[in-house]
């Protein structure tokens, strides 16, 4: 019996191809507009949650006492002091800084991230070959697109670059793994990462982790399970004394804790941030209430040429009723046609979207 539903379907609609073709064609474009604006919207909420424990880390931010705005840095001996604090388990270190970098042939100025032992612990950043052990004083670690800009096709693990070439305080580093292109929903895009102490001032001096006039771009604290922010917070403002003691031409009025999973939202509101933040509001929100109201439309113009073509079929649906078809049958015979055109509309959504995702996605930043 559903055959014969089925068969009757696909020949009332052959009949009438240009209705068909209208029908799926403005269906599918909102359709596959709705899920891209769906996408974007994932692509967004996303930011940053893909780090197993995201919920658990938090960016420590600093009040600056004169002008009461918030700055992404830090002091850098906040790392070591805050261990001592109840309810945090870890502290990682992350401080950015343009070196100019040489494989022996080509120099080039690169964002190096330096960092500590414990950085892959808590971040999720897939390797691809060797290992991400940050122990080993001269180890680096670079992304696979860093890979193929320095070494090509050839094997870059144990392959060395010169970081702060014709100085002398240049360092010599082996690359000791390659980690998969950082995902660009993600607040921290690596290009190099080596360890803290590979890291020098613009004097040669080596970096001094307890100096509290230096500031960190970030510091990240991850908390226990059972433990409260709110508490932790508190107890970081024990340290602005010593801050302010150190730093008397920047004082800082207040620490503040800002969530992994939610940092990227206010990337655009602290000064001195070196993390990238989230897609505008205006954005996503734009998009979604622009292509509800295209499959709004797009609907309304289905749901009136569908009944415009029920209204042309009164001769087959009299003939139909006086063969013994009840009006349930009728009824079901139209949904089925309804129920395929609303299935081949989603069809060409999904083909729409496989087509155009590449070049929407070229359009985002790397």
């Amino acid at each position: 019996m559903f055959k014969n539903y089925i068969k009757i379907s696909f020949r009332n609609l052959w009949k009438h191809k240009s209705h068909v073709f209208i029908n799926l064609m403005g269906l599918g474009v909102g359709i596959g507009m709705c899920l891209l604006a769906y996408l974007t919207w994932k692509f967004d909420y996303d930011f940053d949650r893909f780090h197993k424990e995201a919920d658990r880390i938090y960016k420590v931010v600093t009040t600056k006492e004169s002008n009461h705005q918030e700055y992404a840095v830090s002091p850098m001996p906040l790392a070591s002091v805050s261990k001592e604090i109840v309810g945090v388990e870890e502290s990682i270190i992350v401080d950015g800084s343009g070196v100019l970098v040489t494989d022996g042939e080509e120099s080039y100025l690169e964002n190096i991230v330096f960092t500590e032992n414990n950085f892959f612990k808590w971040f999720n950043f897939p390797l691809v070959a060797g290992d991400n052990n940050l122990t080993e004083p001269n180890s680096l670690l670079i992304t696979e697109r860093i890979a193929k800009k320095y070494f090509g096709q050839s094997n870059p693990i144990g392959q060395t670059l010169t970081f702060y070439p014709e100085t002398s305080y240049q360092r010599k580093l082996t690359v000791t793994g390659v980690l998969q292109n950082s995902p660009l929903n993600s607040s921290l895009r690596l290009n190099f990462v080596t360890n803290i102490n590979n890291q020098s001032y613009s004097s040669g001096e080596k970096i001094n982790l307890q100096d509290w006039s230096n500031f960190t771009d970030a510091t990240f604290l991850v908390l226990e399970q059972s433990a409260d922010p709110n508490a932790v917070n508190e107890q970081l403002q024990s340290y602005l004394a010593v801050q302010n003691q150190a730093n008397t031409d920047w004082k800082a009025e207040r620490f503040s804790l800002l969530s992994l999973d939610t940092m990227a939202s206010y990337a655009n509101e602290l000064r001195w941030n070196m993390m990238y933040p989230d897609l505008n509001d205006a954005m996503i929100w734009g998009t979604v209430f622009m292509v509800i109201m295209l499959l709004l439309t797009a609907c309304f113009n289905f749901t009136s040429m569908m009944i415009s073509l029920a209204g042309k079929r009164l001769k087959e649906i009299g003939v139909r009723k006086v063969m013994g078809s009840s009006r349930s049958q009728l009824i079901f015979q139209l949904l089925v046609e309804g129920v395929i055109m609303s299935m081949a509309s989603i069809a060409v959504g999904v083909l729409l979207l496989k087509i155009i995702l590449p070049y929407y996605n070229q359009m985002w930043r790397e």
